[in-house]
C-alpha cells in the first residue's frame, strides 16, 4: 500500500522525523530507507535503538499511528497509475486483495480515499502474527479470496514485501519505491504502474517454466528475462500478453469449465527448485521438504 499505491513514503518519513525528536535524536532518508516495507515493532524497535530519551515501545507506537493517522485523513496522494490500474482490475471481473504492514485503522483510512469497493479483502499488519517478508498476510489474502496462490499475481514496492509474496507461491511484479533495496530473482522488474494491464499481468501466467528457484528472474517495461549473473538482455519469446493478472477470475489451462480467481500478489522461487512448471516445482520442492507456501501448518496459524 505505502510506496505503490500511494505515495506515503514521504509522510511516513515526515512522522518518523517527528517521533525521532521527541526521542532526542534526528531522522535521515537513509535510516527511513532501511525500515521500508518493515512491521511497526521493526520501526518501533529501531526509533529506540537510536533514542536519547527511551520511553515505552507502546509510547512510540502510539505517537506513529496518531501522526500517520492525522496526515493521512488530510491528504492521500496516489501514485502514479495505481487508479488507472485497479479501476482496470475491477472492470474485467478480478477480485484485488490489499496486504500491508499498515495497522488496520491506518488501512482503513487510506481505503476512504482509495474507495474500499476497489477490493474484495484486505489483511493488516496488526492482523498478523508474522509480518513481511513472512507470507502470512499474502496466504491469508488467497484464503480470504478463495484462490490458489500459483494463479495469482503480487504487486509490491520493497523487498520485504516482494520475498513474501515469492515466499507464498504468487508471481511478483517488483515496483521499488525510492530508496527501496534491489530485488531479488523469481521477479518482474517495473519502474512504475503506469501501463500495467490486465492483459500484461495475464500474460505472467503463462509461461510453462517462468518460475525458476535461483534461475532467473524477468525485469524491465516489457518483461524482460535476466539470467543469473548475466545483465538483462531481450528474450522475446518470453514475453506473453494474456488476459489476467491481479486478483481475477482466470481459467487455469488444465482446468477446462474450472475457474480460479487471481490474486494481486507477488510470487517467486520455490527454496531448491531450479526450473519446470509450477506443478512440478511444487513437486520437486515438497521432495525438498521446502514447499510450504499451501501449508497451514507451516509457522502459520490461518484460518480453515
Amino acid at each position: 500500500m505505502d510506496g505503490l499505491l500511494v505515495d506515503t513514503e514521504p509522510i511516513w518519513y515526515d512522522v518518523q522525523s517527528v517521533v525521532i525528536e521527541r526521542l532526542g535524536n534526528t531522522w535521515s532518508p537513509e535510516q527511513h530507507a532501511l525500515l521500508l516495507g518493515g512491521s511497526m515493532q521493526n520501526t518501533v524497535a529501531y526509533l529506540l535503538s537510536r533514542a536519547d530519551r527511551p520511553v515505552p515501545p507502546a509510547v512510540v507506537e502510539g505517537w506513529l499511528v496518531e501522526e500517520m493517522l492525522l496526515q493521512v485523513r488530510q491528504k492521500v496522494p496516489m501514485r502514479p497509475g495505481a487508479l488507472d490500474l485497479l479501476d482496470a482490475v475491477r472492470d474485467a471481473g478480478v477480485p484485488a486483495a490489499l496486504v500491508s504492514s499498515s495497522y488496520r485503522v491506518l488501512i482503513d483510512a487510506v481505503l476512504e480515499t482509495v474507495g474500499p469497493d476497489r477490493f474484495a479483502a484486505s489483511v493488516a499488519g496488526d492482523e498478523v502474527a508474522h509480518p513481511k517478508p513472512h507470507p502470512e498476510g499474502y496466504l491469508r489474502a488467497a484464503a480470504l479470496l478463495g484462490i490458489d496462490p500459483r494463479y495469482g499475481v503480487v504487486l509490491e514496492d520493497s523487498d520485504s514485501g516482494a520475498s513474501a509474496g515469492v515466499a507464498a507461491g504468487f508471481v511478483t511484479v517488483y515496483v521499488p519505491s525510492e530508496g527501496a533495496l534491489p530485488g531479488g530473482t523469481g521477479r518482474v522488474l517495473r519502474n512504475s504502474l503506469v501501463g500495467i494491464s490486465v492483459d500484461w499481468l495475464t500474460g505472467l501466467l503463462l509461461p510453462a517454466g517462468f518460475r525458476t528457484a535461483g534461475g532467473g528472474s524477468v525485469a524491465g517495461d516489457g518483461g524482460q528475462y535476466v539470467e543469473p549473473g548475466r545483465a538483462p538482455r531481450r528474450q522475446p519469446g518470453r514475453q506473453h500478453p494474456g488476459k489476467c493478472g491481479q486478483q481475477h477470475e482466470h481459467r487455469h489451462p488444465d482446468d477446462g469449465e474450472g475457474e480460479l480467481g487471481d490474486a494481486l500478489v507477488d510470487q517467486g522461487p520455490l527454496d531448491g527448485v531450479t526450473e519446470g512448471r509450477p506443478d512440478e516445482q511444487a513437486e520437486q520442492a515438497a521432495e525438498n521438504g521446502n514447499d510450504h507456501r499451501l501449508d497451514p501448518d507451516h509457522a502459520l496459524d490461518l484460518p480453515p
